[in-house]
């Protein structure tokens, strides 16, 4: 991807690295106005680039990877997984998600407060890893959107209900999410650690399921 040849890219199709841009900013928990901001940049214009609607010049896009917070370099190592092995949105989004992992280190020390914000990242990160939005899961759960909001930023702890349509709807088991919360809790994970999970365990169970619809 580096030393392409100006034949081979003008035949290339660059809306995956829009894609990548969108998905370092949902790793990382900004909304488009966020980043808009701190590049001082037009929202449509970073709004047609997350589309791959708009290539960036190379001066732009420098400016860009830092405002996402990304080394050139190490966008371009991901660009070049994404194209090479045709990665889907979701397999996207786990590569930028494990990216952003490495640079957050665990802070050991946990509060009350922290653990139910934890829990709120947690089903966060399994509606995210499925490309659902809060709005879609209310509508599902037959409750305020605003209820979604707040479990979902630690401001809530859900009832028991909301937390079986989560675990039902978002198909992980008790089991399994028993894991995540005890590892996420010992750890201290952050948010695109947490992703990183949710994506692997989904994909994970995708691929499971196509392998038993196969063999039938």
């Amino acid at each position: 991807m580096s030393d392409i040849k100006s034949n081979e890219t003008e035949d290339m199709d660059f809306s995956k690295y829009g894609t990548i841009f969108r998905c370092l900013r949902i790793v990382k928990d900004k909304s488009l106005n966020d980043i808009a901001e701190n590049l001082s940049t037009p929202f449509t214009h970073l709004n047609k680039i997350e589309r791959g609607e708009r290539m960036p010049t190379l001066i732009s896009f420098i400016s860009l990877c830092s405002g996402y917070d990304i080394k050139p370099r190490e966008f371009m190592q991901i660009a070049e997984k994404v194209y090479d092995e045709n990665l889907t949105y979701q397999e996207i989004l786990l590569e930028c998600a494990k990216y952003e992992s490495i640079k957050n280190l665990p802070n050991l020390s946990m509060t009350r407060e922290e653990r139910r914000k934890k829990l709120g990242l947690i089903l966060k990160s399994m509606r995210v890893a499925q490309g659902k939005t809060g709005s879609i899961i209310a509508k599902e759960f037959s409750i305020l959107s605003a209820e979604i909001s707040q479990v979902e930023t630690g401001k809530r702890i859900p009832s028991i209900e909301t937390f079986k349509k989560y675990i039902s709807f978002f198909k992980i088991s008790d089991e399994d999410f028993d894991i995540l919360y005890k590892t996420t809790i010992k750890n201290n994970l952050s948010y695109p650690q947490i992703l990183t999970y949710c994506l692997i365990y989904d994909i994970g169970r995708q691929k499971k399921e196509k392998l038993q619809t196969h063999n039938q």
